[in-house]
């Protein structure tokens, strides 16, 4: 790059950088403004007992005498507490509420992003178009596999071909399996009710619940198996450093 040209490109990457963290801490801030209290409700019954724990414990603050089993509890948009919600509360409607604020975090208020994701596609294309990309896409993929934008569409056209006749098939099951168990006619089931009945179809028809597999992949154990698997692809020794 030419002299004016590296200036304009060193200004578009601190642009961008500043766009992208932006973008983070609007995502980040939204989440933590999210909280959902449950003061009495006999159906946090079905929640698994990690989850339930979690909620007591975030819940803790406000309301110490907070129990897993009794509650009060806090729920929130972080993944670990709003995915068990999803996946194992009875409710629609409060899986509605929930999957709807999932969505739709930042974008509005202070902490709106809808500009911010519209600054950084223009100054990802300003970016490509000052080292002579058409687009974005053509930039990143000069240094991937891949060789243009086709490829990417074929392998993903290839991908939903061969899936989604079978993503129907267990669509059908799980929404058959619905209206077993609902009172009213089920024809189409809700986006925030899929993973519910998805679970359901999971535990019912293939006997298998993820909670049964925690007790077998406790945090020491994990971390042992990575620092192993870290020495025999690398051959480096991963040790506790004590910093007091």
């Amino acid at each position: 790059l030419e002299n004016e040209e590296r200036k304009r490109f060193n200004e578009n990457s601190l642009k961008l950088a500043e766009a992208s963290t932006k973008f983070s801490n609007n995502a980040l801030d939204s989440v933590k403004e999210f909280e959902l209290y449950i003061l009495d409700d006999e159906n946090m019954k079905e929640l698994p007992q990690s989850a339930l724990e979690l909620y007591s414990n975030q819940a803790k603050e406000k309301y110490p005498e907070s129990t897993p089993q009794k509650g009060p509890w806090k729920i929130t948009l972080d993944i670990p507490s709003y995915l068990p919600m999803i996946l194992h509360y009875p409710e629609s409607n409060f899986r509605e509420k929930l999957y709807k604020a999932y969505l739709t975090k930042a974008s509005n208020g202070k902490n709106n992003n809808i500009p911010v994701i519209k600054d950084i596609l223009r100054l990802k294309k300003e970016k490509a178009n000052i080292l002579n990309f058409d687009t974005y896409a053509d930039l990143s993929l000069s240094r991937k596999l891949a060789s243009n934008i086709k490829q990417i569409e074929d392998l993903l056209n290839m991908l939903a071909d061969k899936s989604k006749p079978l993503a129907l098939k267990d669509l059908e099951e799980v929404t058959k399996l619905a209206n077993e168990r609902s009172d009213t006619c089920i024809e189409k089931l809700n986006l925030w009710d899929i993973p519910y009945w998805a679970e359901r179809y999971k535990e019912e028809q293939l006997q298998f619940k993820e909670e049964e597999l925690k007790p077998y992949f406790p945090i020491d154990f994990v971390l042992s198996g990575l620092f192993q698997i870290a020495n025999n692809l690398f051959g480096i020794v991963i040790k506790e450093v004590d910093v007091s």
